[in-house]
């Protein structure tokens, strides 16, 4: 005799329906999750902003590296921009592919300040985005990434300096032209970069500091971080100490 043919609701139907409705269901829960999560309160940035922007040389990162301190202060809407060589103490806590909160926690102690931010920067990444932005100027003189390579790793006792006008200027032409790179390429930067703040907002944040109007730049000597601190506005006091 012949097989009657199974029907609509036969079970490979109903196992059909069952998973779809358990899909639906997922989804719907899902979404309930995301509706009524709590919202993350709100971003405040606080008077004074520091950022610890650490400029190093990948090849020799504990005997060439440059330190700034750029601190923001919006009541005032000034820019304070403190830099120095890296001390010899942070030679030992910091390399390639391992995290700068030490260096950051380190220099916290040192200084008696707040560091809110870091950015652990190699010059080929500096170099990299010199190049996505369009070149940059310094003193006067037009730089493409190979060329600011080799600004940056002149050295010698104004090595800190040539490394925060190189910043700067790369803040600048990010400001005027944007950046103009690929996904694949901002990915592989992002895993050269070493920060707490958010990588896709980093040209944002160089546009923000290019914004203020006269920024003031401190160039401290090797191993004065006294000097170091002295340029630096104290915490407010509802920060002083805190973690």
């Amino acid at each position: 005799m012949p097989k009657r043919p199974r029907k609509p609701g036969g079970s490979p139907y109903k196992v059909l329906i069952w998973m779809g409705a358990g899909v639906a269901l997922l989804f719907l829960g899902i979404l309930a999750f995301v509706m009524l999560r709590p919202k993350p309160a709100p971003y405040v940035a606080p008077a004074h902003e520091r950022t610890l922007v650490w400029l190093y040389d990948a090849q020799t990162p504990g005997v060439v590296a440059s330190a700034a301190v750029i601190e923001e202060s919006r009541s005032a809407g000034t820019l304070n921009a403190v830099t120095f060589p890296a001390p010899a103490e942070t030679a030992a806590l910091f390399a390639p592919g391992q995290s700068g909160r030490k260096v950051q926690d380190f220099l916290e102690g040192k200084l008696q300040r707040r560091l809110h931010h870091r950015a652990f920067l190699p010059y080929s990444v500096v170099a990299t985005l010199i190049d996505a932005a369009g070149g940059i100027t310094v003193d006067g003189k037009s730089m493409k990434g190979a060329e600011a390579l080799v600004y940056l790793r002149a050295g010698g006792p104004d090595a800190a300096g040539r490394a925060t006008a190189v910043l700067f200027a790369l803040s600048q032409a990010v400001t005027e032209r944007g950046v103009n790179m690929g996904i694949s390429e901002g990915l592989s930067l992002a895993r050269q970069v070493d920060t707490d703040l958010d990588l896709t907002a980093l040209p944002d944040v160089l546009a923000r500091w290019s914004a203020y109007a006269s920024p003031a730049v401190h160039v401290v000597p090797q191993g004065n971080l006294a000097g170091v601190t002295g340029l630096l506005q104290p915490d407010p006091p509802a920060l002083a100490g805190k973690p």
